[in-house]
């Protein structure tokens, strides 16, 4: 499996807010905060596998014995499907089947060739839009988040920043789907 995703929404907290909480009122330090908010967004999609902004994601499997059964799309919650290729053949939606409220299940189920042309078009790639759906909970962590790595940012060790704090980490996985 392999993700591939463009973000078209924003962030689910802003630099205002941020600034807020941390009771900061100056614009030097607005460009590190910006980058604080969106990796600590990142660090917090992968960790929960929620899609905390609206994107547009390409998921791609190799995987045959996953492919012939039902797969789950990650990042919820789904909007729309908006495109499905099955070894290079763009299929038509009576090629597959669609499931699932928010978290979309997809599995081929039309005629369809099994012979790929080339190496790259083996396998499924399916295009979707995710909504970009942040829980408050997860939004006041994050504010949380982002002001202990802001507060840890003058530390030489590379794991400051890198990672989310073990309780943070913790709460986020009530929401891994899968």
């Amino acid at each position: 499996m392999q993700i591939r995703y463009s973000n078209i929404g924003t962030e689910p907290i802003t630099q205002a807010e941020v600034k807020s909480w941390l009771k900061v009122d100056f614009a030097t330090e607005d460009t590190l905060i910006d980058a604080l908010i969106t990796q600590i967004r990142e660090l917090s999609e992968e960790a929960s596998g929620l899609s905390l902004v609206t994107k547009t994601i390409e998921y791609f499997e190799e995987d045959e014995c996953i492919i012939a059964d039902w797969v789950k799309l990650p990042y919820p919650e789904h909007d729309s499907i908006t495109e499905v290729v099955y070894n290079g053949e763009t299929l038509t939606s009576d090629s597959y089947s669609v499931t699932g409220l928010t978290q979309k299940l997809i599995k081929i189920t039309g005629s369809i060739s099994t012979d790929a042309d080339t190496l790259n078009d083996k396998g499924l790639k399916v295009t979707y839009t995710a909504k970009g759906t942040c829980p408050s909970g997860v939004k006041l962590a994050m504010l949380k988040e982002v002001a202990e790595a802001y507060e840890r940012r003058g530390s030489t060790t590379e794991e400051t920043v890198n990672n989310l704090t073990s309780s943070f980490y913790n709460y986020l996985q009530q929401f891994k789907a899968y």
